[in-house]
């Protein structure tokens, strides 16, 4: 798995696959973002805390014809051992309450629920936080 920085070029594939998926793309990378990719299917972008030892999961997207094919798996551990030696401690991330897939892969890497952030979604859908301590 490659990384990139916000100084990096941001792939115009990510944002292809984000306007697929979502509509509305994010724009490239902001100081404090890394990106995690498996070009041109996957990508996991997070935000990172290096003073307080924390990153958080903004988002993490597979190409649907490259799901269910262990990409965001390898994502989020290649993500773990980068951290790991940034000796960022403590990840975490926001799920939508109906995504089965993604808390089961979540929950199956030792995540941990721990707080319900109740109509949290313009469509009014519950966000669950998980959280990770490596």
């Amino acid at each position: 798995m490659n990384h990139l920085t916000p100084s990096d070029a941001y792939p115009s594939w990510i944002s292809e696959l984000e306007t697929h998926i979502f509509s509305n793309p994010w724009p490239p990378l902001s100081a404090q973002e890394i990106l995690f990719i498996e070009a041109p299917w996957a990508y996991a972008r997070w935000s990172l805390n290096v003073i307080a030892k924390e990153a958080e999961l903004l988002r993490v997207q597979t190409n649907p014809s490259q799901q269910r094919k262990g990409k965001a798996k390898q994502l989020l551990l290649s993500s773990e051992r980068y951290f790991m030696d940034l000796e960022i401690e403590h990840l975490l991330l926001e799920v939508r309450e109906s995504n089965t897939a993604a808390l089961k892969l979540y929950q199956n890497l030792g995540w941990s629920f721990f707080h319900e952030r109740i109509a949290y979604y313009p469509d009014g859908e519950n966000a669950h936080l998980y959280e990770k301590w490596l």
